[in-house]
Formats: C-alpha cells, structure tokens, sequence
C-alpha cells in the first residue's frame, strides 16, 4: 500500500501582515509610477496644440496613461517579486512573508501574474475577495484560490 501524501506544514500568513505588506507595496509602486503620470501630464499639455486636441482631452488620454502605468508597473513588480528567488515583494519580505504555491514550490511568472490580475476581481466584488484570508483554512484569499498559491509567514 502506498503511503498517503501529506500536506506540506506552513505557518500561513494573517490577514492583517498581508493587509499591511499590501499598503507598503501599494506605496512602492505608486511613487514608482508618479513621475510617469506627472511626466505624461507635462507632455500632453506641451504638445496638445501640436496634436490638435483640446486640452481636456488630452489631459484625459495623459490620465489614462498614468493609470496604464500604475497597472503594468504593480503587475511587473508582483510578477517578478514573487517568481524571483526571494518569493516575496518588499512589502511581504519587510513581515517576513512569501508566496509559494499550493504545493510549496516556487511561483511562477506566469502563476505570479495570473495572482496579480486576480487581485482585481479580489477588489472588484467589494473587496470580499481579499477578506476571504480571514475565514479560509489556509488563510487564501479569492486570487490566491485562483492561482493555487498560499502566503506563508517563515
């Protein structure tokens, strides 16, 4: 008879270390994308003649572009952060954390983006996606479910 796997043993991050890991990252990465908003801004407003466009409007686009930038930025940061040998962002590294999959392996690139981008349905549906770390048995939240990736404390 073959022996039953066991479930690796970690010691699975709270809901308040994530919560606060996540506000220093969310920090990192807007001053990060600041100077490209403010920069986006100063063009479109220098050059809106030029393009022919209202103002208005092309403060719009140069707003639309600071928003671009603050999601690929926080995807790039995540997704590299957590498929890098350190598994970790700044902010999770900072409470001692990191991010493994389901398994306790590394994450992926890929695993680490498809996480980042299920952040947004995690926020979309009230923020309940997030809170979800508080009442499951592995403390996941509804993008780490997604992923199949978990949050442990070392």
């Amino acid at each position: 008879m073959a022996p039953i796997a066991e479930e690796p043993v970690f010691r699975y991050a709270g809901f308040w270390r994530r919560f606060s890991a996540w506000v220093i990252d969310l920090v990192l990465i807007t001053i990060a994308t600041v100077p490209v908003a403010i920069g986006l801004i100063w063009i479109m407003e220098a050059l809106h003649g030029d393009l022919r466009m209202k103002l208005g409007h092309a403060r719009y686009l140069a707003g639309l572009g600071a928003v671009f930038s603050w999601v690929i930025g926080g995807w790039l940061y995540n997704a590299q952060m957590l498929s890098s040998d350190g598994q970790a962002t700044y902010g999770k590294r900072f409470f001692g954390l990191r991010v493994i999959t389901g398994r306790g392996r590394k994450v992926s690139f890929a695993q680490a983006s498809a996480r980042h981008f299920a952040e947004f349905l995690s926020a979309f549906i009230g923020f309940f996606g997030f809170f979800a770390a508080a009442f499951t048995r592995r403390r996941q939240a509804l993008h780490d479910i997604v992923a199949d990736t978990v949050v442990v404390q070392d």
